[in-house]
């Protein structure tokens, strides 16, 4: 049955829908960033300081620890940034949903008062025939 609503619905279901594909598309940059974030921490902890040796070795290798912890810390921040950016489209996703389940509702109380319409107009029909066939079986 088509009802006023229908649009509506329709609007507001394709809104939660792309709600819904913002959080996971965020969800999965997390798991990106988490991952690189983790490869980083790694690669920190197995790199070795040499206790003797060249000093520019070990100047170089200092850069690039200082290097990597920098990166890491760039990643944790945008990981951060990330759960807050989840925080807020989930809070969009939340008042989405309510707003396609205000549509949806109306959209059904408006069939069903379609429904109880059409079944009174039957009724009324189906005693207008049964009062015709009545009266013409009395002539």
């Amino acid at each position: 049955m088509e009802t006023k609503y229908k649009k509506l619905v329709f609007i507001k279901e394709q809104d939660r829908k792309n709600k819904e594909a913002q959080i996971a598309k965020i969800n999965a940059k997390r798991a990106e960033v988490k991952q690189k974030i983790d490869s980083l921490s790694e690669a920190i902890n197995e790199t070795k300081i040499p206790k003797d040796g060249n000093f520019s070795a070990l100047n170089i290798i200092k850069s690039t620890l200082d290097g990597l912890r920098r990166e890491k810390k760039e990643l944790e921040n945008y990981y951060n940034y990330l759960a807050v950016e989840l925080t807020n489209a989930q809070k969009q996703y939340k008042k989405a949903n309510i707003e396609y389940e205000k549509m949806k509702h109306l959209d059904d109380l408006e069939k069903e008062k379609m429904v109880e319409k059409i079944k009174k107009l039957e009724q009324i029909q189906s005693d207008e025939i049964s009062l015709m066939l009545f009266n013409n079986k009395e002539l």
